[in-house]
């Protein structure tokens, strides 16, 4: 509204209002501000001048010494004081921009204050009286909206065009359209100008990536509108439609899968096997495999699998080579045996490569190398609550250990952008001395505004979703998270434990149950509760908004239309178990553990606490670290030794999250016959229960060592070592917690 502030002021519009001495009178002087007749008035801000007309007042009853109008934004905020009706139809509501004002009369008498430019209505101060109001209503350029697509097409030599794309022009407005097409990066690639010439623009020309469609409406003096240009960079009145996205994939020569191969250079045929082609996006005219050394230079073109699988990789002696399979269209040069695949020239792909060592006999140091791949997540565990009508429940149950905290939000639908939650933080699970709390916890719930969407009252608003034509459509506040009882709008909302009532049971161990009632269907407004989100977080984290802060795009999508795709899709990436790995052991032709019998005193230390001091062989340190510490996220334990064929290795090490588990296997060969392994083993390794103390949830037990008072503190479980089978969902992937290789030097 700041611009049509500076739009009155240049037309000189300002603080004179009209005047006239009354007669002198006792009386007391009642004010009467007379009724405006005319609009109310919609305009499209497009550049055109746009003045109200017709507009009349009804003075028949005004009663007041002084008189004038008054322009005000929705808010009451005054923008300008134009003495006369003359005035008022001059001013041009085209240059303010998009949004809402008022227009008033007011009569008033001497000695009010307030009556400027910037003040706010309701601050005037003194003997006054204004009239009805006008609405005038100023919308932004509309560009219709764009059915069809998305679209796939393979960069093959052939041509690529869309078809079926639509534009639905029923709010279309603006002097100039056109269609745009622009990179993922907005820049400009061509402006088709109708529907018939997109439809023949060859997308497959382009190479791959990913492309937009989008139709604009814009208005004479539009600038940046040219090839090579970027969207962003746009200058004038304009607005675009949504987009139809099209993709142009390569060609694809599928995966491969199978070896690493590793073979002894002994006089025995070596054939590769197992290989597998997953062909489920494999494209192209022409197919074929390809073996290279590793300079890439072409020694075979086996045309099978069948075929790769009959070479003899024996007789080339020593070295290293790969397995491509490739896929290529016609026009394909440069595929002979002792040319460079660098040197191709045509359509084509490669798949992955499958490496085949061709190794001289010999004994072999290895060394094998420990990674910690899990993932850093920021919370422990988080998931969603449904639709809760009046006089209705949802429970949700979930693991929590001492210093996490419970935060949750769902939506107060008869709102517009309102929504339960506990403070910032969230609720804690325990208190100080490790118990965890339990009963009715509604006293920790308040009634938060997003501060996203301006407030209507409660159960009315038109903008609130029980009647809004569509998410998003009420008018932006720009504010921030806060209390409900600290905004001021002037609404009544019924008090908290009026309307919900949230329940927390401990189920034993480290389970909770939380049940959030929807009750009100006993108050004066029965409102439901939105699907929503939970997450459980530590002390000092803030995971769904902070006080007196802008909202999240998906909080906002929570608090106003109960859409929780975004926030729940963010917290799911964000949360789950992540633990170290303690220092650990290994045996050369022993084992470090033994399945079906109880557990050493050793391995014992080893899988509660993560001492391995009881071995003789042992990794300790990270790689890079000056002395014995667990591994984190992306770091590593390494350690050499050397190996001949017949020997096999056993190795374990502690998943700290736990009890009493390791991460281990026993008898692995080093070699296949008189080829050294070599690679990725993270596959043959399990989780182990070493038998000895009761489990409890990963990451949450009390027992655990990131959380026990001391080692050796929980309970004797008294059992055997064995395969671990009741391994709890939070819980990854061994191969999403840790990466075992071991390599050959």
């Amino acid at each position: 509204m700041n611009n049509l502030k500076s739009i009155m002021t240049l037309l000189g519009i300002g603080l004179i209002l009209v005047s006239c001495d009354p007669e002198t009178d006792d009386a007391p002087l009642v004010l009467n501000a007379g009724e405006l007749s005319g609009g109310p008035f919609t305009f499209t801000v497009d550049g055109t001048p746009d003045m109200v007309s017709g507009i009349t007042l009804d003075d028949s009853n005004v009663v007041g010494t002084n008189k004038g109008y008054v322009i005000t934004d929705d808010a009451g905020n005054i923008l300008g004081l134009p003495p006369t009706l003359s005035d008022v139809e001059g001013v041009n509501f085209d240059g303010a921009g998009a949004g809402i004002c008022f227009i008033w009369h007011i009569v008033y008498e001497a000695g009010l204050s307030g009556l400027e430019m910037g003040e706010n209505t309701d601050d005037l101060s003194g003997e006054y009286e204004l009239s009805n109001s006008i609405m005038v209503t100023r919308n932004g350029l509309n560009a219709g909206k764009l059915t069809g697509g998305p679209y796939t097409f393979t960069v093959d030599g052939t041509p690529d065009m869309v078809s079926g794309v639509a534009l639905d022009d029923t709010d279309l407005n603006g002097t100039n359209q056109t269609f745009v097409i622009t990179d993922d990066q907005n820049k400009i690639l061509g402006l088709p100008p109708t529907l018939e010439a997109l439809e023949g623009v060859n997308f497959d020309g382009a190479g791959a990536g990913v492309c937009f469609i989008w139709h604009l409406t814009y208005e004479d003096g539009l600038s940046g509108l040219e090839a090579g240009e970027n969207v962003a960079d746009f200058d004038g009145n304009y607005a675009l439609s949504n987009s139809i996205m099209v993709t142009r994939n390569g060609l694809n020569a599928g995966k491969l899968a199978g070896g690493p191969f590793t073979f002894k250079v002994d006089g025995t045929p070596d054939m590769v096997s197992g290989i597998t082609l997953d062909d489920a996006e494999l494209n192209g005219t022409n197919q074929t495999y390809v073996i290279t050394d590793d300079q890439n230079k072409i020694l075979g073109l086996p045309p099978t699998l069948e075929a790769v699988e009959g070479v003899n990789f024996d007789g080339a002696g020593t070295g290293v080579c790969f397995i491509w399979h490739l896929t290529y269209e016609d026009d394909l040069e440069g595929l002979e045996a002792g040319n460079y695949v660098a040197d191709f020239s045509g359509n084509y792909a490669l798949s992955n490569s499958i490496m085949v060592t061709r190794e001289a006999l010999q004994t072999k140091n290895f060394t094998v190398t420990i990674e910690n791949v899990f993932q850093h997540k920021d919370y422990f565990a988080n998931g969603t609550t449904g639709l809760i009508l009046p006089g209705q429940s949802e429970s949700v149950t979930f693991n929590a250990g001492t210093g996490h905290y419970l935060s949750f939000a769902t939506m107060f639908v008869q709102s517009n952008d309102l929504f339960f939650a506990p403070d910032e933080n969230g609720i804690a699970l325990y208190d100080a001395d490790g118990y965890a709390i339990t009963g009715d916890i509604t006293d920790q719930i308040d009634l938060w505004d997003a501060g996203t969407e301006v407030n209507e009252e409660p159960g009315v608003g038109a903008n609130q979703p029980p009647r809004q034509a569509g998410p998003n459509t009420g008018t932006d506040e720009n504010g921030t998270v806060e209390l409900i009882e600290n905004v001021g709008d002037g609404y009544d909302y019924p008090a908290v434990n009026e309307a919900i009532k949230v329940k927390l049971e401990h189920d034993g161990g480290t389970q909770f149950t939380l049940t959030i009632y929807n009750i009100s269907d006993t108050c004066d407004l029965e409102t439901p509760f939105a699907p929503g989100v939970w997450v459980i977080n530590n002390a000092d984290q803030t995971p769904l908004f902070v006080e007196g802060e802008a909202a999240s795009e998906g909080l906002e999508d929570l608090a106003e239309d109960g859409d929780i795709s975004i926030l729940d899709e963010e917290l799911t990436a964000v949360s789950g178990l992540v633990s170290p790995f303690a220092p650990g052991a290994y045996e050369i032709n022993g084992q470090v553990f033994t399945t079906g019998k109880a557990s050493s005193a050793a391995f014992e230390a080893l899988a509660e606490d993560g001492n391995p001091s009881g071995y003789d062989y042992v990794f300790n340190t990270p790689v890079g670290a000056g002395g014995p510490a667990p591994i984190f996220p992306g770091e590593s334990y390494s350690f050499e030794f050397t190996g001949q064929a017949g020997d096999v290795l056993s190795l374990a090490t502690m998943l700290v999250q736990s009890n009493d588990w390791v991460v281990g296997a026993n008898n692995i060969e080093l070699f296949d016959g008189d080829t050294a392994i070599s690679g990725d083993i993270t596959s043959m390794f399990r989780i182990y229960d070493s038998g000895t103390e009761v489990d409890e949830y990963p990451g949450a037990g009390a027992y655990q060592a990131p959380r026990q008072p001391g080692p050796n503190t929980g309970a004797d479980e008294n059992g055997y070592v064995e395969l671990e089978t009741h391994i709890p969902a939070n819980v990854p992937a061994i191969a999403d917690m840790v990466k075992i290789t071991i390599t050959t030097n």
